[in-house]
C-alpha cells in the first residue's frame, strides 16, 4: 500500500470498501488528502476469503471470512477504520420498480411481505432494505434489497473480529449503479443492463 503522510500536511482520509462474492473478496482503499492540491489515490486487490468451508454460513466460513479481513486490516494498516461492504448477488437480492407513487409503495409492501420465500438467500429470518426516490410529482422508483440475518451477522461479527466498522452492507449493484450515477455516464441512456 502507500502513505501520503508527510511532515507539514494533513493526514490522508480512508475509504475502504469491501466487495464480497462466494469466495473472493475484493477491497479498495481511497485516500484522499486534506492538503491543498493533495492527491487522491486508489488501491485495490482481489483476495480469496474461503478455503475449506463449503460457505459463509457455516462456523468454518465465518472463521475464513473473519482471518481474511484481519490480514488486510493488518496488512494495509486499518485497524478501525471503517468499512462499507459490496455483497454479490450470491448474498442477496435487489428488486426495482418505477410507476405512480401508490403502485411503488404497494409493490415494495408486497417484496417486503415475500421476503421470507427468497429460499436461495438460505433457511432463516431475511432483512430487507428499502428505499424511494421521487421521478416527479406523481411517479417513483423505488429499490429492495433481501438478505439473510445470518449473512449480516457473519459480515459484522467477522469485521470486527478483524478490527474494521462496518458503516454499510449493500448490494454490489447498488454500489455500482451509485458509482455509474456520480459519473453521470447514464445521463443519455441506461449504461447498466
Amino acid at each position: 500500500m502507500f502513505s501520503l503522510k508527510s511532515k507539514g500536511k494533513s493526514a490522508p482520509k480512508r475509504l475502504v470498501a469491501i466487495e464480497l462474492s462466494n469466495s473472493d473478496l475484493v477491497y479498495a482503499i481511497v485516500e484522499h488528502s486534506d492538503a491543498p492540491g493533495g492527491e487522491s489515490r486508489l488501491a485495490w486487490k482481489r483476495l480469496p476469503w474461503r478455503k475449506e468451508a463449503t460457505s459463509l454460513g457455516t462456523p468454518e466460513g465465518k472463521k475464513e471470512l473473519a482471518t481474511a479481513l484481519a490480514s488486510i486490516a493488518t496488512g494495509e494498516k486499518l485497524t478501525g477504520a471503517p468499512c462499507r461492504f459490496a455483497l454479490g448477488g450470491d448474498f442477496c437480492v435487489t428488486r426495482v420498480v418505477a410507476g405512480t407513487n401508490e403502485q411503488v409503495q404497494k409493490e415494495l409492501r408486497s417484496l417486503e411481505q415475500r421476503s421470507s420465500h427468497y429460499l436461495s438467500l438460505g433457511a432463516g429470518e431475511k432483512s430487507f432494505s428499502r428505499s424511494t426516490r421521487a421521478i416527479d410529482a406523481k411517479r417513483a422508483q423505488g429499490w429492495m434489497t433481501v438478505t439473510n440475518e445470518k449473512t449480516l451477522q457473519a459480515i459484522t461479527g467477522a469485521a470486527k473480529e478483524a478490527g474494521l466498522k462496518t458503516t454499510s452492507i449493500e448490494h454490489s449493484l447498488i454500489t455500482l449503479s451509485r458509482a455509474v450515477g456520480r459519473t453521470q455516464r447514464d445521463a443519455e441512456s441506461p449504461v447498466i443492463i
